[in-house]
C-alpha cells in the first residue's frame, strides 16, 4: 500500500474517494508531509471532508505544499528500523524497536526491555520471526532486510543525496489485509524521521554524569530554553519529554535551535553522541 502526494484540494479529494476503497472499514488518512509523533493528520472516509478538515487542508498545502493520502490500514504492530547515516553515505544499523500509538496513530509510547513481540497473537509472532520458533524478533530480524529488499539501500541512498547525516527511525507497520481479514501483510516504510534525543542512564554515567537527574540539570543550565519574540514557538534550548527526576532508564529531550549547527554543537559540548530533528 503506497500513499499518493498531492499539492491541491482537488487532487486530494480524488485521492480520498480512490483510497476509501482499499482502507480498513473505508476509513482514509490525509499525512502532512513534515509532522512529528502522529500528529498533522486528517482522518476521513467515504463522506466528503468537513468545514474544518478543508481549512486545516488548505493551510498544509498552503505552508508545505503537498500531502500524502492513503488509506487507513487494520494495524497490528508498530516497529522502527533505527540507523545512522555518516557523511559517507555509510550506514549503521543498530536495530529494530516497536512502539504504540493512539486510534488516530498519535505516538503514545514505546517498549523497552523484553521482546518485541510480547503479547502479540501466536499468529503475528510467526509471521514477525519468519518461522515458528522462539528466536525472538530481535535475533531473527534478517527476514525484515529480506522483506525490504531493494527499498533499504533506496532509502539511506536518498537520505544521504539530501544531505542527511544522522540517526533515522523508518516506521514499519504490520497489518491484515483488507480483502482478507486472515492474512497479515508488512508495509516496510510508513514514514522515516530524524530521532529525538534519548539517552540512557548508562549512556548518562558514560559522559560523566553521576545521574540521568544530573545529566539533565547539566542540560538546563548550558541550553536554557528561548522563545520567539511572540511568545509562542521554542527558537532554542532543550525540553525534556519526560521527567527526569523520575526516569529510571531512559530520558528524552526535544533540542532546539535556529540552525542544525546550532544543535549538533550543543551536543558536542556535553560530549554526547547526539541526534537531531
Amino acid at each position: 500500500v503506497v500513499g499518493r502526494t498531492c499539492r491541491t484540494l482537488e487532487a486530494v479529494e480524488r485521492a480520498v474517494a480512490d483510497c476509501s476503497e482499499h482502507g480498513h472499514e473505508g476509513r482514509v488518512v490525509i499525512k502532512a508531509a513534515v509532522a512529528s509523533s502522529g500528529k498533522g493528520q486528517a482522518h476521513c472516509g467515504r463522506a466528503p471532508l468537513r468545514e474544518a478538515q478543508l481549512g486545516w487542508l488548505r493551510k498544509i498545502l498552503a505552508a508545505q505544499g503537498d500531502v500524502v493520502v492513503e488509506p487507513w490500514l487494520d494495524k497490528v504492530a508498530d516497529l522502527s528500523l533505527h540507523f545512522d547515516v555518516d557523511v559517507h553515505g555509510e550506514v549503521q544499523v543498530h536495530g529494530w524497536s516497536r512502539f504504540f500509538t493512539g486510534p488516530h496513530g498519535q505516538y503514545r509510547g514505546a517498549l523497552v526491555g523484553g521482546r518485541l513481540d510480547s503479547g502479540l497473537d501466536a499468529g503475528v509472532r510467526v509471521f514477525l520471526e519468519g518461522s515458528g520458533d522462539e528466536s525472538g524478533i530481535n535475533t531473527a530480524g534478517a527476514s525484515y532486510f529480506d522483506l525490504w529488499g531493494s527499498r533499504t539501500s533506496t532509502t539511506y541512498q536518498t537520505l544521504h543525496t539530501a544531505g542527511y547525516v544522522g540517526p533515522v527511525g523508518v516506521d514499519t507497520l504490520v497489518y491484515f489485509d483488507a480483502s482478507d481479514a486472515r492474512k497479515l501483510q508488512f508495509k516496510p516504510i510508513v514514514e522515516a524521521a530524524a530521532v529525538w534525543l534519548i539517552v540512557s542512564r548508562r549512556e548518562a554515567e558514560l559522559a560523566g554524569y553521576d545521574s540521568i537527574t544530573a545529566w539533565a540539570g547539566h542540560i538546563e543550565h548550558e541550553w536554557p530554553l528561548v522563545m520567539t519574540p511572540d511568545g509562542k514557538s521554542l527558537s532554542a534550548g532543550a525540553v525534556f519529554t519526560n521527567d527526569p527526576s523520575m526516569a529510571k532508564e531512559f530520558s528524552t529531550v526535544v533540542v532546539a535551535g535556529e540552525t542544525l549547527d546550532e544543535c549538533v554543537l550543543w551536543g558536542q559540548t556535553l560530549g554526547l553522541d547526539v541526534g537531531v530533528e
